[in-house]
């Protein structure tokens, strides 16, 4: 997977003294979990997303009836937490490839009722489960992906501070970890424009205006009171992707942009 581009001197200025950032801004993202402050993170709800594949797997195995998900770091510590679980399956990779002896590989499409129904899912992957045990100290940890893109939205209290954590793949940022956290940044905005609180927050309907020449980071700058420069970047990407589907004459979808 392609990396995305690193922000520009221009897109990382600050108009305060960047150690108000956090109290001052209530959305952030980080495009690799190496760019956490620690320090912040627990007063923060904090939504890790590894969207090829750790956190999709999570979804479709909870959908279909996984009774619990524990996510380990490394194959060991995931090995002595089936030890002493009962019920349990060992699932995950490395380097893509399912770990010999474990029950289950990495792919959603494993997760089926026949196989996870009832039982508690023990999960190590190469970044996923790596990116949710270094935000173990948040305040609240979501799992997210598109596949529940809108509930993850409406489990956030109005006025919570909130990162969403990117994966990304062998510590290089994704296009499709920073897509969705344009997408959730998108629906969050949505959320509290319809379900008003003290934050002033705009009230001209979110989405791409209709104009293709429209600046798609001054349409972003506009929420600037509640968005890191890195959540504006990140919203900024999804609304590219977004222009790309609604011009495109060939029905450009976004598994084809996240293939490219």
């Amino acid at each position: 997977m392609s990396s995305l581009p690193r922000q520009t001197d221009r897109q990382t200025e600050h108009h305060t003294p960047p150690s108000l950032e956090v109290p001052l801004r209530q959305i952030d993202a980080a495009f690799l979990p190496s760019h956490l402050d620690p320090d912040t993170l627990n007063q923060r709800t904090v939504i890790v997303t590894d969207v090829l594949r750790a956190t999709t797997t999570i979804i479709a195995a909870m959908v279909n009836g996984c009774q619990k998900v524990i996510p380990q770091p490394s194959i060991e510590e995931a090995l002595a937490c089936q030890a002493e679980t009962p019920n349990s399956l060992l699932g995950g990779e490395r380097g893509g490839a399912k770990i010999p002896g474990f029950d289950l590989g990495n792919s959603p499409l494993e997760y089926e009722s026949s196989r996870v129904q009832g039982k508690t899912l023990i999960l190590t992957t190469t970044n996923g489960t790596v990116a949710m045990h270094r935000c173990r100290h948040a305040k609240r940890i979501l799992i997210g992906a598109m596949t529940n893109l809108t509930a993850v939205s409406r489990c956030l209290a109005p006025d919570q501070p909130a990162t969403i954590v990117c994966s990304g793949t062998d510590g290089e940022e994704t296009v499709e970890d920073t897509i969705f956290a344009g997408a959730l940044i998108e629906k969050i905005l949505w959320n509290r424009q319809t379900h008003p609180t003290n934050h002033p927050v705009t009230s001209r309907p979110l989405g791409i205006p209709e104009s293709a020449d429209v600046d798609v980071m001054q349409f972003s700058w506009r929420y600037r009171d509640l968005l890191t420069d890195r959540a504006m970047l990140a919203l900024h990407h999804w609304q590219v992707i977004k222009q790309q589907i609604r011009f495109s004459d060939n029905q450009l979808t976004l598994a084809d942009i996240f293939c490219r």
